[in-house]
């Protein structure tokens, strides 16, 4: 299971990014002011939900509902311009499909992180990601943006 709740705050500690739910929706609140400043989204296609068979005996058991799509959102990764959305888009080539928006809640672009890396923050310059070698060893990898998006 996914996390349905998000709560980060960004590296000044002026705002508070968010996400309830299951769609993707992002909510932004100005912690100076006290207010939700911005919602924003981006048109974004549900993956279906491949459920396991373990799921599928507690889904029986207790009655719970079948959950038809993953949720849209992963991880938020604030910086002190942009707002990083780890999505639940995976491609085995290319990796996790990483959204980038401005902090006024603007689009900005998509990449995918690289296959086996796992993204684990996000800090003025640099990227540090979880990587599994071939002996199934786990590094951690910090990685400089060169040119900022």
């Amino acid at each position: 299971m996914h996390p349905t709740s998000i709560t980060v705050l960004s590296p000044d500690g002026n705002s508070l990014f968010a996400f309830f739910g299951r769609e993707y929706l992002i909510e932004a609140v100005d912690l100076t002011a006290a207010v939700a400043v911005k919602r924003f989204r981006r048109i974004y296609p549900r993956i279906p939900h491949i459920e396991s068979s373990w799921e599928t005996d507690l889904r029986k058991k207790y009655g719970f509902p079948k959950i038809e799509y993953e949720t849209d959102i992963r991880g938020l990764y604030p910086t002190n311009g942009h707002v990083w959305v780890e999505t639940s888009t995976e491609d085995k080539a290319k990796g996790r499909l990483i959204d980038v928006f401005d902090k006024g809640g603007r689009f900005i672009d998509s990449f995918y992180i690289g296959a086996g890396r796992m993204l684990m923050a996000v800090r003025e310059g640099f990227v540090f990601c979880q990587e599994k070698n071939d002996d199934e060893t786990i590094t951690i990898v910090k990685y400089r943006i060169d040119s900022p998006l």
